[in-house]
C-alpha cells in the first residue's frame, strides 16, 4: 500500500521575497491510515506565536497541506542556483528529508557558469547511535570524478534547464527513483548561498566547514545539546550538532549559527540565509572545539570559525 509525503506549502513559507524552508512541519513516508493525524499536526504547526514572532510573519492562519505519493528513492537531494548558470547541488542516499534537516553533511557539486567547479562526498550519522555516545561514519568518496547522474544526464546540467525555463533562481527538491529524475519541489530562492570568499577577519582558524550563510559575527559560543539548555543569551553564537524547527526560537535569537553536521542546504543554512546571520555548517567537531573559548569570530563567507 503507498505511502504518503505530507507537506506545508504556506504562502508566508514559500513566497517570492522570503523562503522559509523549515518553517512548518512536514511528514514523510505516512502510512495511509495515519494521513489525517499527519495532517492535522501540520496545519498545526503554524500555531507557533513565538516562531512567528521570532520571524516578523503574519499569522499564517491554516496552513495549506500538499499530500504527495511518497517515493521510496534510491538517494533524493536539493539545488539552489543563482539564476546566472551556477548553483549548489546537495544529495544523500538517506533521503532529501536528512539532506534539509542536516543529519547529515551530503555529497555536493557546485556549479559555475555552467560547469561543474568542484565535488564533495557524503558523510553521515546514526543519531541513536550518538545518542548512546557512538560517532558518525564516513562513506566512501564514491562522487569523485563522477557527477550525480540520471537517465545518462547529469542532474545538475538539468537544474539549471528548469532555471532557464523558469527565468530566475530556484530552489528544487529532487530524488531518483526507479533510475528516473522526479521533481518534488520548486519555490524561488530569496537569500543566496556565500561563494566562500574569506572575510576581513583575521585569526587562527579554530573548525571549518561549509559557507553556509554570508557575515561575520563575534560573540561567546554557546554549545546546546537541546534547545531547552540553560544559560542561553540573546545574541550569543548557537554551537549544535545540527538543527530541528525545534530549534528556530533559539535560532532567531542567535548571533551566527555553527553546526557539526549538515551542508549548504540543510535546515541551519537556509533559517540562517533568511535571519540574515552567519552560519557555518559540517564542521564536524564545532560543540567540542568551541565550547571551552570565550569569544569567536564566525566567518559565514568563508566558512570558518577563529578565535
Amino acid at each position: 500500500m503507498a505511502r504518503w509525503a505530507v507537506r506545508s506549502s504556506g504562502a508566508s513559507e514559500d513566497g517570492e521575497q522570503r523562503s522559509f524552508a523549515g518553517l512548518f512541519s512536514s511528514e514523510l513516508a505516512v502510512e495511509p491510515t495515519a494521513v489525517p493525524a499527519a495532517v492535522a499536526r501540520v496545519r498545526a504547526s503554524g500555531t507557533n506565536p513565538r516562531l512567528r514572532a521570532g520571524y516578523h510573519v503574519a499569522d499564517p492562519g491554516p496552513i495549506p497541506v500538499v499530500l504527495q505519493p511518497f517515493l521510496d528513492a534510491a538517494l533524493a537531494g536539493v539545488w539552489i542556483g543563482d539564476g546566472a548558470g551556477g548553483g549548489v547541488l546537495e544529495w544523500s542516499s538517506s533521503g532529501t528529508d536528512a539532506v534539509v534537516a542536516g543529519t547529515v553533511t551530503p555529497s555536493r557539486e557546485v556549479w559555475r557558469a555552467g560547469e561543474l567547479v568542484s565535488e564533495r562526498s557524503e558523510r553521515t550519522i546514526d543519531t541513536a547511535r550518538l545518542a548512546h555516545g557512538g560517532t558518525e561514519r564516513q562513506r566512501g568518496a564514491a562522487v569523485s570524478g563522477n557527477p550525480l547522474h540520471a537517465e545518462g544526464r547529469q542532474i545538475g546540467a538539468r537544474c539549471l534547464i528548469v532555471e532557464q525555463a523558469v527565468g530566475a533562481a530556484c530552489d528544487l527538491e529532487f530524488c531518483v527513483h526507479a533510475g528516473q529524475l522526479v521533481w518534488l519541489q520548486c519555490r524561488p530562492v530569496t537569500a543566496r548561498i556565500p561563494v566562500g570568499v574569506s572575510g576581513d577577519y583575521k585569526g587562527d582558524v579554530v573548525v571549518s566547514g561549509f559557507a553556509a550563510a554570508g557575515g561575520i559575527s563575534t560573540g561567546r559560543p554557546r554549545v546546546m545539546l537541546s534547545p531547552e539548555d540553560e544559560p542561553w543569551e540573546h545574541g550569543d553564537i548557537l554551537v549544535v550538532r545540527f538543527t530541528s524547527i525545534d530549534w528556530v526560537p533559539l535560532m532567531t535569537e542567535a548571533s551566527a549559527i555553527v553546526t557539526d553536521i549538515g551542508g549548504g542546504l540543510s535546515h541551519a543554512a537556509i533559517i540562517a540565509r533568511e535571519l540574515g546571520i552567519p552560519c557555518v555548517t559540517g564542521t564536524e567537531t564545532g560543540t567540542q572545539a568551541l565550547g571551552p573559548l570565550e569569544r569567536v569570530t564566525v566567518d559565514g563567507d568563508a566558512g570558518q570559525v577563529r578565535r
